[in-house]
C-alpha cells in the first residue's frame, strides 16, 4: 500500500475518513419515506416521526381554538 497524496484508499486508512462521512450534511438530512406516525410519552410530550428509522421530533402543544359557543356570557 502506497501512502501517496492522491491515492483515496491511503488516505481513508492514515485520516480515517471514508467516502460516506466525505459527503456533505445536507444529503443525509433527508427525511426518510416511511408514514410519518405521532407517539406521546408518559410525561404528555408528542412526538412525529418514523419508529422504523428511529427518527423523533418533539412537537410543541398547540391550544385548541375557541369554541365560539362557549365563549357566551
Amino acid at each position: 500500500m502506497s501512502l501517496a497524496p492522491g491515492n483515496p484508499s491511503a488516505r481513508s486508512w492514515v485520516t480515517g475518513l471514508s467516502r460516506f462521512s466525505e459527503r456533505p450534511m445536507a444529503i443525509r438530512k433527508r427525511p426518510c419515506r416511511h408514514p410519518q406516525q405521532y407517539e406521546t410519552d408518559w410525561m404528555g410530550r408528542t412526538y412525529l416521526g418514523c419508529p422504523i428509522c428511529n427518527r423523533w421530533k418533539v412537537m410543541k402543544a398547540k391550544p385548541a381554538p375557541p369554541d365560539p359557543k362557549r365563549l357566551a356570557a
